[in-house]
């Protein structure tokens, strides 16, 4: 994760609406192989709990050793929430920071010349705490994100 800003977390009831710009750095260290994403299935959750409904992009190449700085607007509108969590997520925007989980799914394969691997879903996890007042770079350890294969 690369940078995060809040646009709008309104929450009336049990109903939660919102919108977040998330900024992710996709890498690809390999010398002699370009990287082919499928797509990116990515979305939003407090408490174990969905904020925003799921973005997802279109195909795309990395090319060898290239930088990739991948831009999402993430949003939800009237998303339901138990009303404990709603409870939590409203002392959060009061007190003006809270933990968001960003997870983003994706389908890759490797290309070598003419040559292609088998296809690798890759899940990747990472919490961060945002702040509601301004866009802020947030910092996460690598040891706050998780890769699944």
């Amino acid at each position: 994760m690369y940078k995060i800003k809040i646009d709008k977390l309104n929450i009336s009831g049990t109903g939660v609406n919102s919108r977040i710009k998330i900024y992710l750095i996709s890498i690809n260290p390999n010398k002699k192989a370009d990287i082919n994403y499928k797509e990116f299935h990515i979305y939003a959750a407090y408490n174990n709990y969905n904020i925003t409904s799921e973005s997802i992009t279109l195909p795309f190449k990395q090319g060898e050793q290239g930088n990739n700085i991948l831009y999402y607007l993430l949003s939800g509108n009237g998303v339901i929430l138990p009303p404990s969590v709603c409870d939590d997520l409203s002392q959060a925007h009061t007190n003006g920071s809270f933990s968001l989980t960003i997870t983003a799914v994706e389908e890759l394969r490797m290309i070598i010349a003419c040559w292609k691997t088998s296809r690798y879903n890759i899940e990747v996890i990472c919490d961060g705490v945002v702040s509601f007042q301004t866009e802020c770079d947030v910092n996460v350890p690598l040891s706050s994100c998780n890769t699944f294969l």
